[in-house]
């Protein structure tokens, strides 16, 4: 990163270390089975979703982000708080074939709503943004809004709706979107 100063990069870094966070705990999970690393998913999709909403506030044009804006994150904090006393998965399953499934806690609901939420206000702020850009800035507004539709779609589908119904085996499609969002949002910037 050129300027580590600049309000996008740092959003940007926060994404691609909460996407790395989530791939190395998906890769400890599947290997070791051990919940723990349940955690560590949990908190690195934390760090994504708050990248994902600060970048679709200060991206391209490395906007100001008012003090009351923060006050967005508050639900964040409280499933990072709640996170450590299972209230959202209560623990792992192992599958006949040797994978993991989640057990849903009683939480799960508030969780799936909470990150839904963020998406749909990431998304509403990137389009919005994007009516007023025009020329090379309306540009990189257009692959970085293809990444990150890419990328929401995936994440809503198979990492948030279908584990919540029980379905977990394809997690790992979701956390790999994060790299196709990260290339067309490299290329971006």
């Amino acid at each position: 990163l050129r300027d580590l100063k600049s309000i996008v990069r740092r959003a940007f870094f926060l994404f691609v270390s909460g996407a790395s966070i989530i791939a190395v705990s998906i890769i400890l999970l599947f290997t070791t089975k051990l919940f723990i690393f349940d955690k560590l998913n949990f908190y690195g999709g934390i760090m994504m979703i708050f990248g994902l909403v600060l970048l679709a506030k200060t991206f391209p044009d490395e906007q100001f982000v008012e003090n009351k804006f923060w006050l967005w994150f508050l639900p964040l904090l409280g499933i990072s708080i709640a996170a450590p006393f299972n209230v959202f998965i209560k623990g792992l399953q192992i599958l006949p074939n040797g994978s993991v499934a989640p057990i849903n806690g009683p939480g799960i609901i508030f969780f799936v709503i909470t990150v839904v939420g963020y998406l749909i206000f990431s998304f509403w702020l990137f389009f919005k943004k994007y009516l007023r850009l025009s020329g090379k800035a309306r540009l990189q507004a257009q692959y970085f809004f293809l990444g990150v539709l890419i990328f929401i779609t995936a994440i809503v589908t198979f990492n948030v709706i279908l584990p919540a119904l029980g379905i977990s085996q394809f997690n790992i499609i979701g956390a790999m979107s994060s790299v196709i969002f990260i290339g067309f949002t490299a290329y971006a910037l």
